[in-house]
C-alpha cells in the first residue's frame, strides 16, 4: 500500500482490516468492508456496502483508478477520463473483464465511529440486525438490533432505565417501544470496528444477490419463503446455516453512484432500494 494526496494504492488480494490498520495512524479510512476479514478486490469489484455508503456511495464509486491485465496480456490504467466505458463496467462488474493488479482508492477523513448492539426476546427463529441480517438459531430466538453512527464522539445511544429502549434518532423511534435484553455499545475508528469479528472459515459459500424497491409486501414474503425452505434443511444437516440480509441503500447512496460516473448495479433514483 502507499499513500498519495487524496488517495490510497491497494493491492487486491489484502484484506480490509490490513488496509484500516495501515491507514489508521494517518487518520485516514477509505470506503471497504464493514468484516475486516473480507477481501479487498472482491468487495470493490462486486460493488461494496460499507459503513460509510448512506454518505459516500458503494465503495466502487470511491475508485480513483484501476490497473488491470487485459486478455491481450496490456497493463492499462482505468479512469473516469480514459477508458470511460470499462471504468464503470468495472464498478460492479466482477472479474469479468481482466486481472485487477491494483485499486487506487480515495481516502477520507477518519471519523470516531459508534455502534449500538442490542438483543429482543423474539417469537420468530430469527436473529436480525439493522442491516436485516436473518439466520436460523438453535438457541433461544433474539432479535438483534445494530445501529452505526459515523458522525464523531457526540453521538450517543443510551439505555433508559424506565423503559428498557434506547434513545434513538426520530426515524428509529418506534423501536423505544420494545424490551432489550442487553447492550452492547463500541466506539472507535474503523479499524478497530472492523477488527471485532470475522467470517468462519472452512465453510462453503453460496451466494445470491438482488435488488428490489423498498416494500414492506416483499419483505414479509421473501422472509416466508426462506423459513419454509431453510428450516427444514438446518433441522437435518448440522451446522448449515441460511442468511437473508437487507442492506439498504439510501437514496443519496445512489446519487453519489451517478455523480461518480455510475456503476453496474445501475441504480438511477427513486430510493431507497434493498438489496
Amino acid at each position: 500500500m502507499t499513500i498519495h494526496d487524496g488517495y490510497v494504492s491497494v493491492d487486491p488480494w489484502l484484506r480490509w482490516g490490513t488496509v484500516y490498520d495501515y491507514l489508521d495512524p494517518h487518520e485516514l479510512v477509505v470506503l471497504g468492508g464493514r468484516d475486516g476479514s473480507v477481501g479487498v478486490g472482491g468487495l470493490v469489484l462486486g460493488g461494496g456496502i460499507s459503513q460509510f455508503t448512506p454518505k459516500r456511495g458503494f465503495a466502487c464509486d470511491n475508485v480513483k483508478s484501476f490497473q488491470i491485465v487485459v486478455a491481450g496480456g496490456k497493463i492499462l490504467e482505468i479512469t473516469a477520463n480514459s477508458h470511460c466505458q470499462l471504468f464503470q463496467a468495472l464498478k460492479g462488474g466482477q472479474n469479468k473483464f481482466g486481472v485487477i493488479t491494483r485499486l487506487d482508492l480515495f481516502t477520507y477523513p477518519s471519523p470516531q465511529l459508534y455502534s449500538v448492539s442490542t438483543k429482543l426476546k423474539c417469537a420468530q427463529n430469527l436473529e436480525v440486525s439493522l442491516t436485516s441480517l436473518y439466520v436460523p438459531s438453535t438457541g433461544e430466538p433474539y432479535l438483534q438490533l445494530v445501529m452505526l453512527s459515523s458522525s464523531g464522539n457526540n453521538v450517543t445511544w443510551t439505555k433508559q432505565d424506565q423503559s428498557g429502549g434506547l434513545a434513538l434518532p426520530p426515524p428509529l423511534a418506534e423501536f423505544n417501544n420494545l424490551s432489550y435484553t442487553h447492550v452492547e455499545e463500541s466506539k472507535g475508528t474503523m479499524s478497530k470496528l472492523a477488527s471485532g469479528g470475522s467470517s468462519p472459515s472452512g465453510l462453503r459459500y453460496d451466494l445470491r444477490t438482488f435488488a428490489f424497491y423498498s416494500s414492506s409486501t416483499m419483505l414479509k414474503r421473501i422472509k416466508q419463503i426462506f423459513d419454509e425452505e431453510f428450516a427444514p434443511i438446518s433441522k437435518e444437516i448440522a451446522g448449515f446455516s441460511g442468511v437473508i440480509e437487507w442492506q439498504i441503500v439510501t437514496e443519496n447512496a445512489i446519487a453519489q453512484g451517478v455523480a461518480h460516473g455510475g456503476n453496474v448495479p445501475g441504480f438511477k433514483g427513486g430510493g431507497p432500494v434493498i438489496r
